[in-house]
């Protein structure tokens, strides 16, 4: 199995600067410019370190490139370290909010359930619906009082 490929372009440069890149001795240089070919990885690191083409890799990073000490993405977004952890801290916080939302919506749904419990009630006086519902605070009794003398059916959601 033949584990070589073209050098391409890379064998116009010098022997000495293949060497130099490739971290190899001048004389295995000059053997892959007189063949033309060099072994499959040599063409892949030349590929990396001079165009900066990640996928002469990993086919999973085609498309992606490093010039001028940033990371480009398939569609020319740049990225550096310091953008890549801004994103992964960002996620991180994203997550959380979340979260958060997903338990404010939890609440939100229950007082509206109780709200419409509230609302369905009839209630004889606004200390028995505050002992009955847990709304025993001197506000709630306050809220429930004012209702009750306006002759509403329930408080409002916002007094809750």
């Amino acid at each position: 199995m033949d584990d070589t490929e073209h050098l391409g372009w890379f064998a116009n440069y010098s022997a000495d600067w293949l060497a130099t890149k490739c971290f190899t001795s001048a004389r295995t240089a000059r053997r892959w410019r007189r063949a033309k070919r060099a072994p499959t990885l040599i063409v892949r690191w030349l590929t990396l370190v001079c165009d900066g083409v990640l996928g002469a890799l990993c086919k999973d990073w085609e498309g992606w490139t490093l010039r001028d000490g940033k990371l480009y993405d398939p569609v020319g977004r740049w990225h550096t370290p310091a953008t890549l952890t801004a994103d992964h801290l960002r996620m991180q916080l994203n997550s959380a909010l979340m979260i958060e939302v997903r338990h404010l919506r939890a609440e939100l749904a229950a007082a509206r359930s109780l709200t419409a419990t509230l609302a369905a009630r009839s209630f004889s006086s606004p200390a028995a619906l505050g002992e009955s519902t847990g709304l025993g605070s001197p506000f709630h009794r306050l809220v429930l009082h004012t209702a009750h003398a306006k002759n509403t059916t329930a408080p409002s959601a916002m007094a809750l």
